[in-house]
């Protein structure tokens, strides 16, 4: 027989406050469940069935990649600082992506399918790391 489920009653009565406070400070979903002493599908159940729950949740993801950003943007000059690792954070713990098209402004969509000769090669994951982790850009026009 399984383990009976979790609920949101088992989580220590101050979790809103301590949610927000670790989520301020960077701490990821692990660290969250390790200090709630709850598995991340309880934490993924909650989310999908607590509508209170989401809502702190969605705000905690907020001030952690707000203070992540922060960490990179006082940073910038710090030539100890391991600025690949923190872009690496990045893309993985708040889902970045490399796009050719600046934010705010979507992708015209071509009527006509282009052919497979066409199309442009995209450089590859660490060409971009290299090019957008040192500062240095190419300038393309």
């Amino acid at each position: 027989m399984g383990r009976p489920g979790y609920k949101l009653e088992d989580l220590p009565s101050n979790w809103k406050d301590k949610m927000l406070e670790m989520m301020s400070e960077g701490a990821s979903i692990s660290e969250l469940c390790a200090e709630f002493n709850i598995p991340k599908s309880a934490h993924r159940r909650f989310v999908s069935q607590d509508e209170e729950y989401a809502d702190y949740y969605e705000m905690g993801k907020t001030l952690s990649e707000a203070w992540w950003s922060k960490e990179g943007r006082l940073n910038l000059s710090n030539r100890n600082f391991n600025n690949r690792m923190w872009a690496i954070n990045m893309f993985n713990r708040f889902n970045w992506k490399f796009s050719e098209t600046p934010k705010g402004k979507p992708e015209k969509e071509d009527p006509k399918p282009k052919s497979s000769a066409s199309k442009k090669t995209l450089p590859s994951e660490s060409e971009l790391m290299d090019k957008y982790s040192t500062g240095k850009e190419e300038k393309t026009h």
